[in-house]
């Protein structure tokens, strides 16, 4: 009896630890403006790299990733539809009023652009929708031209009137450098 009372004891202490550090985190949310109507919330993953954070956006368009520990994160949309900028998440290690703070960045994948501040609760919102396919471009003539099969053809038709149009040689001519070839190979 004494060892299941200690190894309960022993479960009981592990279990608290783990509920004690999984609330120590912090929560990072935020909304999805999704104004124009382009994005289907329920296809929407935000997540935060590295560690593993991910959320669904529920039908608000709200988003809420929990118990993120201090650091600094990329929060991402992943939609298959729409492109939505990456930002940089700070979460601080200062604690105002008993929570940890944090200030949130825009991650410029530009070189040479200014990281612009965000107000926190952050608001994602798609940038362009993904295009997977070149739209179709409309009958021209000039395509036709770039084309090589139709460069080769031009080409070949182009040699083909040269070669008619070139002088024909005389017969006599002809009959004599038969000849002289014969001659040759005798």
């Amino acid at each position: 009896m004494g060892t299941t009372s200690m190894k309960s004891t022993q479960l009981l202490a592990l279990l608290s630890l783990l509920f004690a550090s999984a609330n120590c985190g912090v929560i990072v949310s935020g909304t999805l403006n999704n104004r124009e109507g382009l994005v289907n919330p329920n296809k929407v993953t935000v997540t935060l790299a590295p560690g593993g954070y991910s959320a669904f956006v529920d039908k608000s368009n709200h988003f809420s990733i929990h118990n993120v520990q201090p650091g600094t994160y990329i929060l991402e949309a992943h939609d298959n539809e729409n492109y939505f900028e990456p930002y940089l998440v700070y979460v601080g290690e200062r604690e105002r009023d008993g929570k940890h703070s944090v200030n949130v960045t825009l991650h410029s994948l530009r070189p040479g652009e200014k990281k612009k501040w965000l107000r926190y609760p952050v608001s994602v919102h798609p940038s362009f929708p993904i295009e997977y396919f070149d739209p179709e471009q409309p009958f021209s003539v000039m395509n036709l031209a770039k084309n090589p099969m139709f460069v080769m053809i031009g080409m070949s038709v182009l040699m083909y009137i040269c070669m008619q149009n070139m002088p024909k040689p005389d017969k006599e001519a002809m009959k004599e450098a038969n000849e002289q070839f014969k001659n040759m190979r005798l």
